[in-house]
C-alpha cells in the first residue's frame, strides 16, 4: 500500500490513475484493507488526486473516495480533514461542467458523509 500511495504522487497522470485504480479495488473489494489504508495515508493522496486538474483523475479520486466512505475508519478521516470543504470548492469550480458523473459522485459522498457525523 506505501507504494501505490506514492504512485499517487507521480508527476504522470497515467501512473496516478493506475495507483488510484488499484486503490479503488481494494476499496471496493472489502474494508478489510481499510485501516492500512488509512494509516498509510491513502485517503489523503485521494484526496490530492480529487484535486488533479484531469477530469479522468477526478473522476476516478471521487468514485474511490465514495467507497471509502462504506466504512467508518475512512469517513472518519475524511471528516477529519475537512473533505466537505474541499468538495464544496470542487462544486464551485465545475459549475458549467458538461459531465454529470463529478455532480452524482460529489451527491453521493455528501450523503454518506452527512449521515455518519
Amino acid at each position: 500500500i506505501p507504494a501505490l500511495v506514492a504512485l499517487l504522487s507521480s508527476n504522470d497522470d497515467k501512473t496516478r490513475q493506475n495507483a488510484a485504480g488499484a486503490v479503488s479495488n481494494y476499496v471496493r473489494n472489502g474494508g478489510s484493507l481499510c485501516k492500512q489504508l488509512v494509516a498509510d495515508g491513502a485517503v489523503e493522496a485521494m484526496v490530492k488526486v480529487v484535486r488533479s486538474e484531469s477530469l479522468a483523475l477526478r473522476k476516478l479520486g471521487l468514485l474511490t473516495i465514495g467507497s471509502f466512505c462504506a466504512y467508518e475508519e475512512c469517513r472518519v478521516r475524511l471528516l477529519q480533514i475537512g473533505f466537505e470543504d474541499t468538495l464544496s470548492q470542487i462544486e464551485a469550480a465545475r459549475e458549467g461542467e458538461p459531465d454529470p458523473s463529478i455532480a452524482y459522485h460529489i451527491s453521493r459522498i455528501k450523503q454518506r458523509l452527512s449521515q455518519h457525523k
